[in-house]
Order: structure tokens, then C-alpha cells, then sequence
């Protein structure tokens, strides 16, 4: 607890500056595209004569994967199973495979890496996008569970259903 106080103290003191924006150089015969996505620019660089068709097909799954994935929006499948905890749920493909994927990464940690951290990062305060936060601020960390509530979440390969 004395090593997170300490971090704390040297980063008000020492904030880091803002990063430099990238200076990339793009080959010939090639072409860059950029989008936001998920919080985040997205960067490819693609086959000048396959860029518009390959950043679409990006950009499509990256729109898939934010309207199945993302907290942040209330009609997103992880929002709707998040609303459900308890209940055995039926879901997509995606939002298996990255569950059970989350489950199996706890599990091979030991819980180090945790996926059931909803409760902590909104008490946080990051209970909105990375835009719409506010400036950083340093409130004690607030602890896990005992043994992590991932070790509560069940999924059901066979029928597809995850409960948390």
C-alpha cells in the first residue's frame, strides 16, 4: 500500500506530458488509415489497391465487437449480461469466446489477471468512456473480492450460456 502511495505522490508531482504525436512515414504503394474505435485510434496500414476495402471490413468488426463488447453502452450484449448476473444467459459467439477466453486467463493467473472488476473500476470512477472522464485523480485503490468473483462465473460450452 506504501509502494501505490508513493507512485501516487511522484505522479502529481511529475505528470507525464502529453505524448508526442507520431511522425510515421507511410511506404509507397501503401496507404494509412485511421479510425476511433473502442476508445482508441485504430492504425493500418494496408495495400494501397485493398485500402478502402480492407479498412471497411476493420471497421466493421471493430463496430461489431463495440456493440457486442462495451460497457459503455447500455444495449451492448455485455451490458444486457452485466444487468443479468445470476442468470444463466445465452449469448453470442463473440461474447463467449472472449468470456470463456477471460475465464481461462484468471484461471492460468491465478485471478492476477481478474475480468470481474465492474464494481471496482465504477467505484473508480471509470464508469464512463476515456473522453468523457474527468481529470485523473487519486482516491485510495479500492480492493478486490477475496478470491476474485470471476471464480463465481460459470459458462456452459455446450449451450452457450454464461452466468455471472
Amino acid at each position: 500500500m506504501e509502494q501505490v502511495a508513493h507512485r501516487q505522490a511522484a505522479l502529481r508531482q511529475n505528470p507525464s506530458p502529453e505524448p508526442a504525436p507520431p511522425d510515421y512515414s507511410t511506404p509507397a504503394g501503401l496507404r494509412r488509415e485511421e479510425f476511433r474505435a473502442m476508445g482508441t485510434t485504430i492504425s493500418m496500414v494496408l495495400p494501397e489497391n485493398q485500402a478502402e476495402r480492407g479498412a471497411q471490413i476493420v471497421r466493421t468488426l471493430f463496430s461489431e465487437w463495440e456493440q457486442t463488447l462495451s460497457r459503455f453502452l447500455p444495449e451492448s450484449e455485455l451490458s444486457q449480461l452485466n444487468q443479468r448476473a445470476g442468470t444463466p444467459v445465452a449469448v453470442s459467439d463473440l461474447l463467449y469466446t472472449v468470456l470463456a477466453t477471460a475465464l481461462m486467463a484468471a484461471q492460468a493467473t491465478e485471478g492476477i489477471y481478474d475480468p470481474a472488476l465492474l464494481d471496482q473500476l465504477v467505484q473508480l470512477g471509470y464508469d464512463r468512456t476515456f473522453d468523457d472522464l474527468p481529470a485523473v485523480r487519486f482516491d485510495p485503490i479500492i480492493p478486490g473480492e477475496p478470491g476474485g468473483r470471476w471464480r463465481g462465473m460459470k459458462v456452459d460450452p455446450i449451450r452457450r450460456l454464461v452466468t455471472l
